[in-house]
């Protein structure tokens, strides 16, 4: 059985598939995988927040157009 990695076209996210099977929807943002023209990404921005080593977070803002 052979595993590789499907990356959405949108967001990112990194999907482990069997055979090379390609999923119908991205597993985070759900978009569509089959056809990457439905979505198309217009921004995408980072913002992290890293206060003296107590707590910090990444946020990801992806805005998308679906025409």
């Amino acid at each position: 059985m052979r595993r590789n990695r499907e990356v959405c076209h949108i967001c990112d996210f990194a999907m482990a598939t069997s055979n090379g099977e390609i999923p119908s929807t991205c597993g985070l943002c759900y978009a569509n995988l089959h056809d990457r023209g439905e979505e198309i990404r217009v921004l995408h921005t980072t913002t992290r927040n890293e206060g003296e080593g107590i707590s910090d977070y990444e946020v990801h803002v992806i805005i998308c157009w679906s025409g």
